[in-house]
């Protein structure tokens, strides 16, 4: 069985219906709009506001995160320059330590 693809007969296209002559009355020939948005719909000034809105909050999580990473990085610094005084205040008595050992000789760690 053989499916048709095509009219059996020739047609044309009329793209002006009520000047085509086709016998039917103006009346029942129906043209289709365009669908337009609602005006009653205030979307765009509610977009606009929800933008604001995420704006204010991400500029606010900013500055907080930029607080919070500055407090971070001053106790940091703080950390480092306490280590550096502990390394030294280690070194100095490493040192005092070392000296004491070298003045003590040895015969007098054999007499003792």
């Amino acid at each position: 069985m053989s499916v048709r693809r095509s009219p059996p007969a020739t047609f044309g296209s009329m793209p002006d219906l009520p000047n085509a002559g086709s016998g039917k009355p103006e009346q029942q020939i129906t043209l289709r709009k365009r669908k337009q948005p609602d005006r009653s719909c205030c979307c765009n000034q509610e977009l606009q506001d929800f933008r604001r809105d995420i704006t204010t909050l991400l500029d606010n999580f900013n500055s907080a995160q930029e607080t919070t990473l500055k407090f971070m990085r001053d106790n940091l610094m703080e950390i480092k320059t306490q280590l550096n005084d502990i390394k030294g205040s280690v070194n100095g008595q490493l040192t005092i330590l070392r000296a004491i050992e070298e003045s003590t000789s040895p015969e007098d760690a054999v007499h003792t």
